[in-house]
């Protein structure tokens, strides 16, 4: 079977490329060929180990470039091998890989729907993508999403199978010595509190938000510092903004990292305010850690794997998320790893699970065509 994996940029650090190894590592595609289609040029993170897994990654140009060169050279490459599946991971963007994929004949053509909201703030561009998000199941003939609310955002009242954001829990484990390590490292005391977030500084992440809320907490619990781990198109100006309040002693940023297990070891609370969110990987890392989750209302409930997250309304002033933080952060929560084992969010059973789904699509007639 041949696999065309199509991703809206190059392979970064973020919650849809995870997602896409994650899956990938787990899946026994031995007797499979799959490849990959990033949009611009330059190397991504994960291209050697995606080489080293037998995937051949083809660079095409942007639709900010030139859309007609884009749908171009996407309906070339999916004629050219002559693919069983195309799997789009764009959200509303998915239209135009899958009206290629149609259009080089592709027999399953899989959009999935990772977000509840549009990434864009430009407002031409979300009207333009709420028009052709409306035309994605003219091209599809499987939906699939991370979530419940992902999938209905992107599809309305289409039928659709969620397929779960997925970890390996154990390990995301804590251990002792893990933590003692990574403060040495950061140069903070065991008996700092600290506040950890994991996300790419954009709108979506809502780190000015996050900001307010550290500093309200400063107020209430000075030996305190906040762990800010990614990178993005915003950091200079939560930068900037942490300078203004000079908090730069308190709030280290430590850039793209791939020691998370370490980190968040070191941490005391998970906060994750985000704007909007398909579900949450880095959720399932930080339970898995029996890290205390504060997050905002829009993430998707069926992250809470078990009792450890608490969902706070965007509206609640910083010094109320704050006052919640020192509350629900009083100690870590015991980690059954059997009973996260038996979710849906294990990557292993997941893995299975998608291969199943993906084998028998082949031979789906269900669906427009």
């Amino acid at each position: 079977m041949k696999m065309l994996i199509v991703y809206g940029g190059v392979m970064s650090y973020g919650g849809m490329e995870t997602f896409i190894m994650a899956y990938l590592r787990n899946m026994d595609v031995s007797d499979w060929k799959i490849d990959i289609v990033e949009h611009g040029e330059g190397e991504g993170v994960f291209d050697k180990e995606l080489v080293k897994m037998g995937c051949r990654i083809f660079h095409v140009t942007p639709r900010s470039v030139s859309l007609a060169r884009n749908m171009r050279e996407l309906i070339q490459i999916m004629q050219n091998e002559s693919y069983d599946i195309v799997w789009s991971h764009m959200d509303a963007a998915n239209f135009y890989a899958l009206k290629a994929a149609k259009k080089a004949k592709v027999p399953v053509r899989i959009s999935h729907s990772h977000n509840t909201q549009y990434l864009t703030r430009n407002k031409i561009k979300k009207a333009n993508l709420s028009i052709i998000k409306r035309l994605i199941p003219m091209y599809a003939t499987h939906l699939f999403a991370c979530s419940d609310l992902a999938g209905i955002w992107l599809y309305g009242k289409m039928p659709f199978t969620v397929i779960p954001n997925a970890i390996e829990f154990e390990k995301f484990c804590f251990y002792q010595q893990q933590r003692e390590v990574a403060r040495k490292e950061l140069g903070v005391s065991e008996n700092t509190f600290i506040i950890g977030h994991i996300g790419r500084f954009d709108f979506q992440k809502n780190h000015p938000f996050l900001i307010e809320i550290f500093k309200a907490l400063l107020l209430k619990k000075q030996d305190s510092k906040l762990l800010l781990i990614g990178d993005g198109s915003d950091i200079a100006n939560i930068q900037a903004l942490v300078k203004n309040y000079q908090m730069d002693e308190e709030v280290i940023f430590l850039g793209h990292r791939t020691d998370i297990p370490t980190l968040l070891s070191a941490m005391d609370c998970f906060v994750l305010p985000s704007n909007f969110e398909g579900l949450g990987i880095v959720l399932l890392e930080a339970q898995a850690n029996g890290l205390p989750c504060i997050v905002s209302n829009v993430v998707p409930k069926e992250v809470d794997i078990q009792g450890a997250v608490t969902f706070i309304d965007l509206a609640k002033p910083p010094q109320y998320w704050a006052e919640v933080i020192l509350e629900k952060s009083n100690k870590r929560n015991h980690f059954d790893i059997t009973f996260f084992k038996q979710s849906e969010f294990e990557i292993k059973k997941a893995a299975k699970k998608l291969k199943t789904i993906l084998y028998s699509s082949i031979h789906d007639k269900e669906g427009p065509k």
